[in-house]
């Protein structure tokens, strides 16, 4: 987004809507000047295909109900582009999406003809045509490999990440992404979009699709805020709340072995300090991992155990659930800052990373607020914790 856009996204804002155009194999299909919107939705989650765009779409002369799956709204190929529009004619590509499902709800007016009215003609009354469609990642997700297969010599993940997209879509690469060599000896199965995740996790890297149809690598490590959600007359948030899990508060973890005369060798680490210690009121929460046969010796299952309560240590996080004025240039994996409110004084002021994304919006009502589901690390929400106890 340009800076001129940005600096749109505080304050009082009407005007902004949506707008999508259909293409079918390179070729513009739908109306030129977009299709007639009624209502629409926008939910992005961290998962294997993040983006999907929901919408119902005015049918007042039944020439958009689709009845080929190559119908400007059908399923057999066609895309839509989204693009969000801000006051002042500023536009911000969304991206774009294969139609996944219809279902027209059509309505007819009869007509009787001729001298006797037995000469019947249905004339259409309108209708709607809601769709449900996915970012391009649903393409690498049907694509599945036909047969096994494996990296040739000299193959790196960002190499080999692009070979098993290449006809399928084109792969960009964030600043910060550290490429390494990948074995020949790895063997991908038969999800391709499970095999790139896979390569990319071992670079400590996401995946995500940006707005031009390219499938971004971009870096997990936590980066400066780009979007500070601040309240205040010249601010955008609106409301928080923090939500809190049980699930994934493990506090030992039990790697397994075997060594080569065949016996079982157990590594424990366990959490001795804090409200999530071992033997404390929040009581055991034991994580379990087997080996794949790597871990042979005494040691090595202790280093396991430890490593893997230092990464899930590390993985904790709280959500805070945000409601605020829309950014639509946010995206998946994106650090924000979000200054919350609380009851000892000025709002805290918290890092972290967008897991989940809504918007939505109708012609009559236009857009409503944005909810970001924001993850937190644990050890900073803690530290807020323990000021606001201090400070009441």
């Amino acid at each position: 987004m340009s800076e001129e856009a940005l600096s749109i996204l505080a304050g009082s804002r009407s005007g902004d809507g949506v707008r999508a155009f259909a293409w079918y194999d390179g070729q513009l299909v739908g109306p030129e000047t977009g299709l007639p919107i009624s209502d629409w939705g926008l939910n992005y989650a961290d998962q294997q295909v993040q983006g999907q765009f929901t919408a119902t779409i005015d049918d007042p002369d039944g020439e958009l109900a689709p009845w080929a799956v190559d119908d400007p709204l059908g399923v057999g190929g066609p895309r839509l582009q989204v693009i969000y529009t801000l006051p002042l004619g500023y536009t911000v590509d969304i991206g774009w999406f294969r139609i996944a499902s219809n279902a027209p709800a059509e309505s007819w007016r009869v007509y009787r003809l001729g001298e006797h009215g037995d000469d019947l003609r249905f004339v259409s009354g309108g209708g709607r045509v809601p769709i449900t469609a996915d970012d391009l990642t649903r393409l690498a997700v049907r694509a599945r490999l036909l047969a096994p297969d494996s990296p040739p010599a000299g193959a790196t993940v960002l190499s080999e990440v692009r070979r098993l997209l290449r006809d399928i879509m084109p792969v960009a690469v964030a600043p910060g992404v550290t490429d390494v060599a990948v074995p020949r000896t790895l063997v991908y199965e038969r999800e391709r979009m499970n095999a790139v995740e896979d390569l990319v996790a071992r670079i400590d890297a996401g995946c995500r699709m940006t707005n031009d149809g390219q499938l971004e690598v971009y870096p997990l490590a936590k980066t400066d805020p780009v979007w500070q959600v601040v309240g205040g007359d010249e601010g955008v948030l609106i409301s928080v709340q923090r939500e809190q899990s049980i699930d994934g508060l493990n506090n030992a973890w039990v790697v397994e072995g075997q060594d080569d005369d065949g016996r079982q060798l157990i590594g424990r680490a366990f959490e001795d300090a804090g409200p999530l210690r071992y033997t404390g009121p929040h009581g055991p929460d034991p994580y379990f991992q087997a080996s794949t046969g790597l871990l042979k010796t005494q040691s090595a299952v202790d280093l396991a155990a430890q490593t893997l309560r230092a990464n899930q240590r590390a993985a904790r996080s709280v959500d805070l659930v945000v409601e605020c004025l829309p950014h639509p240039g946010l995206q998946i994996g994106d650090w924000v800052l979000v200054a919350n409110p609380v009851v000892a004084g000025d709002p805290v002021p918290l890092v972290g990373r967008v897991t989940a994304i809504r918007m939505r919006g109708s012609a009559a009502a236009g857009v409503s607020p944005m909810v970001l589901t924001v993850a937190c690390g644990y050890a900073e929400v803690q530290a807020v914790a323990q000021a606001v106890r201090r400070a009441s």
